[in-house]
C-alpha cells in the first residue's frame, strides 16, 4: 500500500510539471486556421520558430472586401475576393517579462513587432458587382499585435499594421481608389 501511495505521488508530481512546461512550450512549428474581421480575411497559417524570440509567419488564403452603395447595387451588398499571401517576421519583445511573471508563453504568446511583405491578387470573384481586373496591390506592413494560445489550442490574437510602402499591380488602373495603408484586426482560430 506504502509504495502504491509513493507511486500515485510521483505520478502526481510529474502531471503537475507536465502541466507548468505546457504554459512555457514553444513547439518548433505550428499551423492554424484563422478568421479575422473586421477586414474579411480566412488564411491558413505556417509559424516556424527561428530562435526563442523571433519567428517567420507564412500567411495564404483569401482577403474580401465587401460594401453596400445604394447607387452602384440598389441597395445590395457588394463583394470582391482575392487571394492573399504574405511572409511575416515577428521579434517578440515582452515574452521573456511574460515568463518571470508566470504568465503563458505557449507558441509564443506575447506581444510582438513584425515586418510582414505581402500580395495581394486581382479579383478573383465577385458578389453583385462587376469584378475588377486590376486592384491587386503589393507591399510591406509593419505590425504592432499580441497572440494567444490557450491549452485547448483554440487561437486568438489582434494587430495593428501601418504600409509605408505600398503599390498597385497595375499602373494603367485607378479604379480602386485608395490603396489599403491601415489594418486593425482580431483573429479567431484553431491550431491544427
Amino acid at each position: 500500500m506504502k509504495n502504491l501511495i509513493f507511486f500515485a505521488l510521483i505520478l502526481m508530481g510529474k502531471f503537475c510539471a507536465a502541466q507548468n512546461d505546457y504554459k512555457n512550450t514553444i513547439d518548433e512549428s505550428m499551423s492554424r486556421l484563422v478568421v479575422s474581421f473586421p477586414n474579411p480575411l480566412i488564411n491558413f497559417q505556417y509559424e516556424r520558430k527561428i530562435n526563442e524570440e523571433m519567428s517567420v509567419l507564412a500567411k495564404t488564403g483569401l482577403a474580401f472586401s465587401i460594401g453596400a452603395s445604394g447607387l452602384v447595387s440598389n441597395g445590395k451588398v457588394v463583394s470582391q475576393v482575392s487571394s492573399l499571401s504574405s511572409l511575416e517576421y515577428r521579434y517578440y519583445y515582452n515574452k521573456k517579462r511574460r515568463q518571470r511573471q508566470g504568465k503563458s508563453i505557449r507558441n509564443f504568446s506575447a506581444w510582438y513587432i513584425g515586418l510582414e511583405p505581402y500580395l495581394k491578387s486581382n479579383s478573383i470573384a465577385s458578389i453583385n458587382e462587376g469584378k475588377r481586373i486590376n486592384n491587386g496591390s503589393a507591399g510591406v506592413f509593419l505590425n504592432l499585435g499580441v497572440q494567444k494560445q490557450s491549452s485547448k489550442n483554440l487561437y486568438g490574437a489582434f494587430y495593428i499594421g501601418y504600409a509605408p510602402f505600398a503599390t498597385k499591380l497595375s499602373a494603367y488602373n485607378d479604379a480602386t481608389g485608395k490603396l489599403e495603408r491601415l489594418l486593425l484586426n482580431f483573429s479567431l482560430g484553431i491550431v491544427l
